[in-house]
C-alpha cells in the first residue's frame, strides 16, 4: 500500500492544463448568483400575484405593495448584478462570444426582458389606484409568468448552450498553419 503524498511535495500537472483558469471564475459564480435571486424574486412575486383575490381591493393593494419591495430589493438588483457579470465575461473574448448562436438570441431576449420588467412595474403600480378591475391584476399574473419563463429560457441558453444549428468547426475553421501535429 502506498504512503499518501506528503503535504510538502511538488504537484505536478498530468492533465496539461494552464495553471488557474483566470478571471472567469471570480465573475461566473456571482452571476449564478444574481441569476438565482432575480429568479427567486419573479417567482415569489408571482406567487403573491397568484395569491391576490381581485375581488377584494385591500388583497390587490397588499400584494402591489409586496411585489413592489420585492422588485426592489431582489428582481433589479438580481437583474442588474447579472448583467454586469454577464458583460464582464463577455469582454474577456468578444469576438468568439459574439459569433455564438446561443449568445446572439440571449442578447435579443434580454432587452425583451428588460422591456417585460418596465411593463410589469407600471401594471404594478397602477394596481393599488384601480384595484377592483380584475383585468389589471390578471395581467400583472400573465405578465410575471412570462418574466419567469423568459429568464428560465435565458438561464437555459447560457447553462446548456445549445448548438442552433450551427457547426463551429465547419463555420470557423482554424488556419493549417496553427493546427497541431
Amino acid at each position: 500500500m502506498d504512503a499518501p503524498p506528503s503535504p510538502t511535495a511538488p504537484i505536478t500537472n498530468i492533465h496539461g492544463r494552464k495553471p488557474g483558469r483566470g478571471i472567469r471564475p471570480w465573475l461566473l459564480i456571482p452571476k449564478v448568483l444574481c441569476f438565482a435571486t432575480l429568479l427567486g424574486g419573479l417567482i415569489a412575486a408571482l406567487g403573491i400575484a397568484m395569491s391576490a383575490r381581485p375581488d377584494d381591493p385591500a388583497s390587490a393593494q397588499q400584494a402591489a405593495r409586496t411585489i413592489a419591495v420585492i422588485v426592489h430589493w431582489t428582481i433589479i438588483p438580481g437583474g442588474a448584478g447579472a448583467f454586469l457579470f454577464g458583460l464582464l465575461l463577455l469582454l474577456q473574448h468578444p469576438a468568439v462570444f459574439l459569433r455564438l448562436r446561443w449568445l446572439q438570441l440571449k442578447l435579443v431576449l434580454l432587452p425583451a426582458l428588460i422591456l417585460l420588467h418596465l411593463y410589469t412595474r407600471h401594471l404594478n403600480k397602477s394596481l393599488p389606484d384601480h384595484p377592483a378591475t380584475p383585468g389589471n391584476l390578471t395581467s400583472l399574473r400573465g405578465m410575471l409568468l412570462a418574466a419567469v419563463l423568459l429568464t428560465a429560457l435565458i438561464i437555459f441558453l447560457g447553462r446548456h448552450k445549445p448548438r442552433l444549428t450551427q457547426n463551429w468547426a465547419k463555420d470557423f475553421p482554424t488556419p493549417a498553419s496553427s493546427r497541431r501535429p
